[in-house]
């Protein structure tokens, strides 16, 4: 039974009154472990074409320790060969991280752990692959290239008058 509840309350302080032949004392015990995994929703967003931000909630239980940073992960969603490698290392208890300098167009699975002095929790995986692409679409690239065609064609004719 107490087994069961230390492993619900990691971070729960527990006292025990014990009784020895008419002394009575009690001895103060902190369970300290490593954080349990953030939580849902595990969400991603476009930045730019070839960045994301990917957000979490944080942890239900931090082992007794504070969350020093987590760990987050990615594959290519498509490869079956293909390894989680690390995309990033926080240092701070934020729940949302910019991951940059991706493939744009490459579709991507991520994960992230939370970390505290005693170790690192379990992962907390995306359900669905994110596809690294421009917040703006595909238009944008054409409004740019619209843009710029007038601006040029406006510097090369005034310069004629």
């Amino acid at each position: 039974m107490l087994k069961n509840s230390i492993l619900k309350h990691k971070n729960a302080n527990y006292v025990f009154v014990v009784i020895l032949l008419s002394i009575c004392f009690n001895i103060y015990i902190n369970f300290t472990a490593k954080p349990d995994a953030p939580r849902e929703p595990f969400e991603s967003k476009p930045v730019t074409k070839d960045s994301v931000e990917l957000s979490w909630q944080q942890p239900e239980s931090d082992g007794g320790s504070p969350i020093t940073g987590y760990v987050i992960e990615k594959r290519d969603s498509k490869s079956y060969t293909s390894r989680w490698v690390r995309a990033e290392q926080t240092t701070d208890n934020s729940t949302s991280a910019i991951l940059k300098n991706l493939i744009p167009g490459t579709e991507l699975l991520f994960k992230v752990a939370a970390v505290n002095k005693f170790g690192t929790s379990d992962f907390l995986e995306m359900k669905k692959p994110v596809t690294v692409k421009s917040p703006y679409g595909r238009a944008s690239v054409l409004v740019t290239r619209l843009f710029l065609s007038s601006f040029l064609y406006f510097c090369t004719n005034s310069e004629k008058k």
